[in-house]
């Protein structure tokens, strides 16, 4: 899995087990973004990065500095 900006990441499951292939696009973003948020250790850490995303999205890379 990884992130490449604008909105798109890849995810290779070709040496996985289950199903095989790959996914790119905003698909994958978004299984990226998913997987990122479950792994987050706490609620509290789970809201804190919608917040941050979100103030990202609407403002800018400045505004979701801290």
């Amino acid at each position: 899995m990884a992130y490449l900006g604008d909105w798109t990441a890849i995810v290779d499951r070709t040496k996985a087990d289950g199903p095989q292939g790959e996914l790119t696009g905003r698909a994958a973003w978004l299984l990226w973004r998913s997987a990122y948020l479950y792994k987050s250790m706490s609620f509290r850490n789970m809201v804190s990065l919608c917040y941050h995303w979100a103030a990202t999205w609407f403002g800018g890379r400045r505004l979701s500095r801290f």
